[in-house]
């Protein structure tokens, strides 16, 4: 029963370590790991020699009528001292004892031995990785000085590749495992949906096609989505540029200012998503974002949305529907409201196609997008 349960807080070991960056952590994870496993077996030992000096030691030392505390404690620290730690005033009184001993012995010394070299294994690597990155940062300095990097773009850059290299220490990306281009193309595509469709069912019509349109999901998410980091006080896209990108916001803080609104942004924390008309319409930015922190973004290639959807009938006529309906709303909208964050039609909007009678009328003093993208010209 006892080594059933060693294994079994081996396998949790194990999995706690799978769910930690190298570094530091790491190295103490794995020391604490060794001092469990030398617990462990000390334990054992410790059991081992209670049980074979039963008729030896146990009754010269008259310890069966000693508490169990006491007991377990004295064969602990003989177990202790097999590993160089400490003394113990316990030996062995006969044959039986001094060959378990020989043998706690040999056991301590192997064991010692491989667990002091994986901490030495671990702090090599440690240091190596720590020289290799402080080496970078040498020379990232020494290029700025030497191409006269104004002082203020060189901290705005430092700065950056400081939090990315820190943020690489605690978040492994899919390109830095050299094991996954060795996955079929089915299972790349599906480990890569499972990454990131939390982050996409935050819009119902991805979140629609997740659920019921696996496969298509799989090869938007493969083709049309690319991973995009921002420093702090980068420029994510201005007011008139054309719009070729939605963005699902992942992690840190996004600003928007609505072109003519004056001073007062909009703040934008993570899993939000922005500028979704570019999937449906020729639209040009009325805003600029721009990153108020280090900033972690998937993209949406419009263009490429619209090319993957063509292979798949459902996923296509879902994803019409909701073009059709987002592009009537917009375009029953006055001039005021629009904006890159215009994300889906109110609740009391009228959730169908608008008629061609009504697509050709425009509401006086409302503004009224002139074309759709192919995708509703099919």
């Amino acid at each position: 029963v006892r080594l059933l349960r060693l294994i079994k807080m081996q396998g949790a070991m194990q999995q706690l370590m799978d769910y930690i960056a190298y570094g530091t952590t790491l190295l103490y994870v794995l020391i604490l790991k060794i001092v469990l496993f030398v617990a462990s077996i000390m334990h054992i030992l410790a059991c081992f020699w209670y049980g074979i000096g039963a008729s030896g030691w146990v009754v010269k030392r008259d310890m069966e009528n000693r508490s169990f505390v006491y007991r377990y404690s004295k064969s602990f620290n003989w177990a202790l001292t097999q590993f160089g730690f400490g003394g113990s005033d316990i030996y062995a009184t006969n044959s039986g004892e001094s060959l378990f001993a020989i043998l706690s012995g040999l056991v301590a010394l192997v064991t010692c031995s491989c667990l002091v070299g994986m901490i030495a294994d671990a702090l090599i690597n440690l240091q190596r990785a720590s020289k290799e990155e402080n080496l970078q940062f040498h020379l990232y300095r020494k290029f700025c000085r030497e191409n006269r990097i104004p002082q203020q773009l060189f901290e705005r850059t430092l700065r950056y590749l400081e939090v990315a290299v820190a943020k690489t220490k605690t978040r492994t990306e899919a390109k830095d495992i050299g094991l996954i281009p060795l996955l079929s193309e089915p299972l790349y595509r599906e480990l890569l949906l499972r990454t990131w469709s939390p982050h996409l069912s935050n819009h119902k019509l991805f979140a629609r096609l997740c659920e019921h349109e696996e496969i298509a999901m799989q090869s938007i998410v493969r083709d049309t989505l690319h991973e995009v980091y921002y420093a702090r006080q980068d420029l994510i896209f201005d007011c008139g540029g054309v719009a070729r990108h939605m963005y699902f916001s992942i992690d840190g803080m996004l600003v928007y200012r609505r072109h003519g609104e004056g001073p007062q942004p909009v703040n934008l924390s993570s899993d939000k998503y922005i500028s979704e008309a570019a999937l449906w319409l020729d639209w040009l930015h009325m805003g600029s974002l721009s990153a108020t922190s280090e900033v972690h973004l998937l993209t949406v290639e419009a263009n490429l949305f619209g090319m993957t959807l063509q292979d798949f009938a459902n996923a296509f006529a879902i994803a019409k529907r909701h073009a059709e309906v987002f592009a009537s709303y917009v375009n029953t909208q006055p001039l005021s409201r629009l904006s890159d964050l215009v994300t889906e039609p109110e609740p009391n909007f009228q959730q169908s196609a608008p008629s061609q009678q009504g697509a050709n009328e425009v509401p006086k003093g409302h503004f009224r997008l002139s074309n759709l993208v192919w995708i509703l010209r099919r």
